[in-house]
C-alpha cells in the first residue's frame, strides 16, 4: 500500500497526531479527516496519537510478528468502528 508524502508546509505540523489533522507517523502524515482514525495512547500526556489505517495496521502487524498487543485502536467514536475492528 502506497503511503502519501509528508506535506512540505511546516504549518500543518500542529495537526500532526490530532484527530481529524495529520497521521502522527513522520513519514506520512496522510489526512485524517472524513477518513477512518486509530489511536495509540500518548504515554506522555496520557493522551491520543492518531493515525491513519494503513499506518496503524502496519504497526498493529509488527506488534502481533514480535507477540505484543496490538498498540493502535480504531476510534469507535465514527460509524464504522465495529466493523473495523472485528476485521483485526
Amino acid at each position: 500500500m502506497e503511503t502519501p508524502s509528508a506535506p512540505s508546509d511546516r504549518t500543518a505540523l500542529p495537526k500532526k497526531g490530532k484527530k481529524d489533522g495529520l497521521c502522527n507517523r513522520s513519514a506520512c502524515q496522510a489526512p485524517l479527516a472524513g477518513k477512518e482514525q486509530w489511536f495509540m495512547k500518548d504515554h506522555m500526556t496520557a493522551g491520543r496519537l492518531y493515525y491513519c489505517g494503513a499506518c496503524a495496521r502496519d504497526f498493529n502487524s509488527s506488534d502481533r510478528r514480535y507477540g505484543e498487543e496490538p498498540r493502535c485502536q480504531f476510534d469507535d467514536e465514527t460509524d464504522i468502528g465495529d466493523m473495523i475492528n472485528d476485521r483485526l
